[in-house]
């Protein structure tokens, strides 16, 4: 991300086990302090997505396809895949650094474990 202009100066990624990271301030920061900085051209969103063919395609056929490739989710789904099998893939790199396991997220959890964490 630095080589593309990020700047994060003061905060590192840490990690807690296989699927546990997070970020972790290196320094004190000082109330409203500006402690990261991403550039629009890195962001991933769902207009990025739709750029990859077989998005496009959907994008261009959604009428004689089935409701379900039409969700925003798929087309990112599809995005990442394309992400993963393209080794000069803008976004390479941080695909490259997503878990493996993703049984401990909650939008895997069922509708029991989603209650638990209600309120939180």
């Amino acid at each position: 991300m630095k080589a593309k202009g990020a700047t994060f100066e003061k905060l590192k990624l840490s990690y807690f086990g296989k699927n546990y990271r997070g970020v972790e301030a290196k320094a004190d920061i000082k109330t409203g302090e500006e402690v990261m900085t991403i550039p629009e051209s890195t962001f991933i969103t769902f207009d990025v997505a739709f750029q990859v063919p077989v998005n496009k395609y959907i994008i261009d056929n959604k009428k004689d396809l089935p409701a379900s490739l039409k969700d925003k989710n798929v087309s990112l789904a599809l995005w990442l895949l394309n992400q993963q099998s393209n080794p000069e893939a803008q976004h390479k790199e941080f695909v490259d650094i997503l878990p493996t396991d993703v049984n401990e997220f909650p939008v895997m959890f069922n509708n029991d474990e989603l209650e638990a964490l209600s309120g939180t």
